[in-house]
């Protein structure tokens, strides 16, 4: 009897000792997940589908993965178009309805996807795309989302209003940025002067300003297409605040040269008006950003002199010897020259110097990847991200890869996390925190050499991510200014009359809770431009990151 026992305490140890080995066995980390799903995509993209839906299916069997709630939509999804590159229908169907009912809505990417192309007649996935359709249709549809006219009803108006305010009321992710700002009493004041406006260019120019009080570069509204040529003529001048004065920085056309505007003229007056007085009166009602460097960027260089095309804009100058003098300068549809996103040169002493001016489109890393095996060369680099106003954060992440041979931290983000019951039962709405996820680096593209960010009040969105990014994985220095301070996730919505609204909805920072938004990246070594530098054609800010790569690391 005691030997049956002993046995059976040995069985049972075993099998104890065998489940915590197999619990040991399954554990994975953060980094084991991304890793196993960007081994997968990479079989996807070689069309080495058996290899990726044996990593797939091994990971939707991990019991913890309920918890990576994000991934497990991608990965069912993934597997969706796995197995139907292989013609596993049935299974391709079952895993594209479980990555919905795990959250995935994107219906139109559904439709579009090739990858499930011979799935369209299909009852089961019709059955998907018509329920996610129908769910859809509560936030978008016709009804709202009316033509453009010259003056739309006074319904409309009123309506759009209410979808503006209601958005941004249940969506807007930093209330507590604009602690005195009450929606709802804006929403009040501001129906009977919607009631008032006799067009639709008037009622959206007053929809930007209901949006300038929440003081957000992602949280505004766009016009229809159709008042294009109200809005959006520019000079063949750029211009921008420097030294808290209004300057010339680029001329577009070079016979303005004959009539004195070259770089570093100051602009004193537009149309009769003092240069801030003119933007304090015709500009910052209609445009804001978060932090005072983003709005005085967004105000005396995105949206400064722009109007109807056709116009003529009298403007009074001052030059480096302070005469005075006016010209007339035409509002144009589009400016003269070539816009080139990426711009690679090499420098003395051996150091790359690049130029990334965007990361909206995946031409940006196949231009990128064009240039890498120079860059590879260096003895050093220098990454100008000074024009970059964002773009696709996969773009970003990719070309942040190169600079690292190990997967990095990224910053971590919120969101509001709204339940009805939650009011119902009288408890505060609760915030969702996504903690800082990893991305990955590819190996054998890796550039090691000393590395150093040019940045400022341009620098936004995705750009300034990419510098929170080499912030953390301590890649190198920051020369320049404060980034925008703007950064986040805005949702997009129909408006009447062909235009569309747009409210943030994250917000992100540092791992360890450090804010950038509202008070941008700060630079490790601070410098600014001068007057002076434009009249010169001086890069006092590029100077100032070679003489540091000279002085500081060993070329």
């Amino acid at each position: 009897m005691k030997k049956q026992l002993t046995l059976l305490l040995v069985i049972i140890v075993a099998i104890f000792s065998s489940c915590s080995d197999l619990n040991k066995a399954e554990e994975m980390s953060d980094l084991d997940i991304s890793l196993k799903i960007n081994e997968a995509t990479i079989y996807y993209q070689n069309g080495e589908y058996n290899k990726a839906i044996l990593i797939l299916e091994n990971l939707i069997k991990y019991p913890k993965l309920i918890k990576y709630k994000k991934e497990r939509v991608s990965i069912y999804y993934d597997l969706a178009c796995n197995h139907a590159f292989l013609k596993n229908k049935e299974r391709a169907l079952t895993c594209l309805e479980k990555a919905v009912e795990y959250g995935y809505a994107d219906f139109s990417h559904i439709e579009s996807d090739s990858a499930l192309e011979g799935m369209r007649e299909d009852e089961r996935y019709i059955k998907i795309v018509t329920d996610l359709k129908r769910e859809q249709r509560l936030w978008e549809n016709s009804n709202f989302n009316t033509p453009y006219r010259v003056n739309i009803s006074e319904n409309e108006k009123i309506a759009g209003l209410s979808k503006l305010w209601s958005e941004i009321k249940y969506n807007f992710i930093n209330f507590d940025l604009v602690p005195d700002i009450n929606p709802d009493s804006l929403y009040l004041a501001y129906l009977p002067k919607v009631r008032e406006t006799a067009s639709t260019l008037e009622y959206y120019k007053l929809l930007q300003k209901f949006c300038v009080h929440f003081k957000d570069g992602h949280t505004g509204v766009n016009l229809p297409k159709e008042l294009n040529s109200q809005i959006r003529g520019r000079v063949p001048i750029q211009t921008r605040l420097v030294e808290d004065r209004v300057i010339i920085t680029k001329v577009y056309d070079k016979q303005l040269g004959e009539k004195g505007i070259t770089p570093g003229v100051e602009i004193t007056h537009v149309d009769g008006y003092d240069a801030k007085i003119y933007a304090d009166k015709f500009i910052r009602p209609y445009w804001t950003n978060n932090s005072e460097q983003g709005r005085n960027r967004t105000i005396f260089e995105y949206a400064y002199l722009r109007g109807p095309i056709g116009q003529l804009v009298k403007i009074t100058c001052k030059n480096a010897s302070g005469k005075s003098f006016k010209v007339e300068l035409p509002r144009l549809k589009s400016i003269p020259g070539e816009w080139e996103p990426v711009v690679y040169r090499q420098l003395e002493n051996n150091i790359g110097y690049i130029n990334i001016k965007s990361f909206y489109a995946d031409e940006i890393i196949t231009k990128f990847d064009a240039v890498f095996s120079k860059i590879m060369e260096t003895d050093a680099l220098i990454i100008d991200l000074r024009d970059n106003g964002g773009g696709n954060g996969r773009i970003g992440w990719s070309i942040l890869g190169y600079f690292t041979d190990k997967p990095f931290q990224i910053f971590k983000w919120k969101s509001r996390l709204y339940r009805p019951i939650w009011r119902a039962w009288g408890r505060r709405e609760e915030i969702y925190e996504e903690k800082p996820t990893l991305r990955m680096a590819d190996e054998r593209k890796y550039y090691s050499k000393p590395v150093v960010l040019l940045t400022r009040a341009r620098t936004a969105s995705m750009a300034e991510n990419f510098c929170v990014g080499f912030k953390i994985m301590n890649r190198g220095k920051i020369i320049g200014g404060p980034t925008m301070g703007s950064s986040g996730t805005p949702l997009f919505f129909s408006l009447p009359g062909g235009g569309t609204g747009k409210v943030v909805t994250t917000r992100s920072s540092y791992p360890d809770g450090k804010e950038f938004i509202g008070v941008g990246v700060q630079p490790d070594i601070e410098v600014y431009p001068m007057i002076e530098d434009f009249r010169t054609g001086r890069d006092r800010v590029l100077d100032k990151a070679i003489e540091y790569l000279n002085k500081n690391i060993k070329l």
